[in-house]
């Protein structure tokens, strides 16, 4: 009697165990469906990009990056195929990953990363590079960086509600929701208002800490030997912020480093007066509008043509 109980147990244990299974994997098979089937949309715009033969320069940073470079312009000034890769919210860590995919799948001729200073100061977030979870099994160069040298989370990634429970609004959304992408490049409409001083004072990060990390020199430094390794130029793009109280001496160990590598582009318009004192050129703080971000491509394009291509 006994044994007939617990053959019993374990048959609806294994029953209840495939039945997950079975569940998770057709989840896993109809949110994989959506996620490579966008016709437009975060994920669209990764696929497209890392999956693109023929892009000559790609674009990487947070909204910055995101927001202020647009393809159509590089491409119309200089003839080379451009597409941004840029993601709000994102840190150096998120750049170095997408880095490791594009050099080993279809590497640009450039590879041009949109940074601040102050990134050498802030921590890597591990939580924002879940966006990539759905790619763990497509592009199999993140999975170190999706680890996090755990063994619980390579199991963990066997389950694809693991891989996708936190991408769902980003797989989802561009099915009824319009995404305005042009080559990846997201532009922001409006003007800074000057009689809003809430609008032009910067809150300091908390995350941002007062010395450079050794962590994220690892990091940039990884970028910096992916590119050169796999003969692709590369180009640090510090853009401007509105109205940036400028201290020569905060960032001059930051400054310092970056100097040290002789084999990259650094291009530096963060304290550029064309920008920093127009309002109208931003959309807030941190970020140009469309028109400001049409101004300041150009100047970028045209550097390319004169500095690189002549």
């Amino acid at each position: 009697m006994k044994n007939k109980a617990i053959n019993k147990l374990f048959k609806m244990l294994f029953l209840f165990g495939v039945s997950l299974a079975i569940l998770d994997f057709s989840i896993g098979f109809a949110l994989n469906y959506m996620t490579v089937n966008q016709k437009d949309g975060n994920y669209h715009k990764l696929i497209n990009c890392i999956e693109n033969k023929e892009l000559d320069l790609v674009i990487l940073g947070n909204s910055r990056a995101e927001r202020q470079f647009i393809p159509s312009i590089i491409s119309m000034e200089t003839g080379l195929s451009a597409y941004n890769l840029g993601y709000g919210g994102r840190d150096l860590n998120f750049v170095d990953a997408l880095t490791s995919v594009i050099v080993s799948r279809n590497p640009p001729k450039y590879l041009m990363v949109e940074f601040q200073l102050s990134n050498f100061r802030m921590p890597i977030n591990q939580d924002r590079m879940s966006f990539l979870n759905p790619f763990y099994y497509r592009y199999p160069e993140l999975q170190p960086f999706l680890n996090r040298g755990e063994i619980s989370r390579k199991l963990a990634f066997s389950s694809s509600l693991f891989q996708f429970n936190s991408s769902l609004w980003d797989i989802v959304s561009p099915y009824f929701q319009k995404v305005e992408l042009e080559q990846g490049y997201r532009p922001l409409y409006g003007k800074l208002k000057m009689n809003k001083p809430k609008q032009f004072k910067e809150e300091e990060s908390e995350e941002e800490v007062e010395i450079m990390l050794p962590e994220i020199q690892v990091v940039f430094e990884n970028i910096v030997a992916e590119t050169a390794k796999n003969n692709i130029k590369l180009i640090v793009v510090l853009s401007p912020q509105f109205n940036k109280e400028h201290n020569e001496n905060k960032f001059a160990m930051e400054k310092q480093y970056l100097n040290q590598f002789e084999d990259i582009i650094i291009w530096d318009y963060s304290q550029d007066s064309r920008f920093t004192e127009v309002p109208i050129l931003f959309n807030d703080i941190r970020h140009l509008n469309h028109h400001g971000s049409q101004i300041f491509t150009k100047l970028i394009a045209e550097r390319i043509k004169n500095e690189l291509l002549n």
